[in-house]
């Protein structure tokens, strides 16, 4: 094979391959800009003692929003504490309204604690 022949099976080659890399690195990038909330904290039962397997609701705008993870839902650990992050389109945390409510079966449902950014 001449140098020239080389030269061409290689332009070929990178015409093929560079489109594919290119997808590749933008669907590793993920979709974008994004606005990040991290969470976290305690459901209290009226001693003050921590509630458990309580489940966590969070509320962005009035829109119910799932924690980032494996797990579609939060709940309460042994201590009745949380921690979840949240990924949100850009700008949508600006000015928002989060309400986070727990619930747990046979307990009366209080109302969400709201807070506004």
């Amino acid at each position: 094979m001449t140098e020239r022949h080389r030269l061409f099976w290689l332009i070929i080659l990178w015409l093929i391959l560079t489109p594919g890399l290119s997808a590749a690195t933008a669907r590793a990038a993920g979709p974008g800009p994004q606005d990040r909330l991290s969470l976290a904290g305690s459901i209290l039962n009226p001693e003050g003692r921590g509630v458990r397997e309580a489940g966590v609701e969070v509320l962005v705008n009035g829109r119910h929003v799932r924690p980032e993870g494996k797990k579609p839902a939060m709940v309460t650990g042994s201590q009745g504490g949380f921690l979840a992050q949240f990924h949100l389109p850009a700008g949508a945390l600006a000015g928002a309204r989060v309400e986070i409510q727990a619930k747990k079966p046979n307990w009366r449902d209080l109302p969400p604690a709201t807070v506004t950014l």
